[in-house]
């Protein structure tokens, strides 16, 4: 039996709401004040370059500088050790590593130019009001579930149904307008209402930038797991 997602939530309401945007990797280095390993990272989204702390740091450093990353841009700053982060990068947990430790979220195909925003809603420039992260982000259900299978549709005529694994949380229907995704990794928003979209019902609101969708940095990321 499949374990129960968290109450019912307004897109509106919740994920909207959030300023989710790619960002580049311009500096990564150790940050020693931090209470766990974590990094302090630069990040350039383009009309802007801000800092975060996170704790990324069973991906080597020289390997995460000049990747593609997304972050929260409006939950406001917060302290950690003795630096301020600015912003919240993304992530799932790192494959059996301490829990907390993460990997990193990014496109999952070429071309995502730096500041866009992840979904719909505000344009690329427009900054949202800062949110509570208890509030907003926490109500949601966003889980990693791999692509195990991928039916072209009739209608709409460019879209596919696929069908996700979520582990422990079942398997779930989801609607993409695009092939080739079989055996990818993307994370779903589980928690919405069901949405009926040509002749499939979607269940799981796929996170993507421009139509590309986001992905864990590591391919061996668990299957079910949250993102924070």
């Amino acid at each position: 039996m499949a374990k129960e997602t968290k109450p019912r939530v307004d897109k509106k309401q919740t994920l909207d709401r959030l300023e989710i945007r790619i960002g580049r990797l311009i500096e990564v280095d150790p940050e020693p004040s931090s209470p766990k390993p974590a990094y302090r990272m630069t990040i350039d989204f383009g009309d802007r370059r801000l800092r975060s702390v996170g704790r990324f740091t069973r991906h080597p450093a020289a390997e995460m500088e000049g990747r593609l990353v997304a972050a929260v841009l409006n939950f406001g700053p917060v302290t950690i050790g003795d630096q301020v982060s600015d912003v919240l990068v993304l992530g799932v947990q790192y494959p059996k590593a301490e829990s907390g430790e993460a990997t990193f979220l990014t496109p999952a195909g070429d071309g995502v130019a730096v500041g866009r925003r992840v979904g719909a809603g505000a344009e690329a420039g427009d900054a949202l009001p800062v949110v509570d992260k208890g509030e907003v982000f926490d109500s949601l259900e966003i889980r990693l579930g791999r692509v195990t299978a991928v039916e072209p549709m009739a209608e709409p005529a460019d879209a596919c149904r696929l069908t996700l694994d979520f582990g422990k949380l079942g398997r779930r229907q989801a609607v993409a307008p695009a092939a080739g995704l079989e055996g990818r990794l993307l994370l779903g928003v589980l928690n919405f209402a069901p949405e009926t979209v040509g002749e499939a019902t979607s269940e799981a609101h796929l996170l993507a930038v421009d139509a590309t969708f986001l992905t864990p940095a590591h391919d061996a990321a668990k299957i079910g797991g949250k993102l924070f």
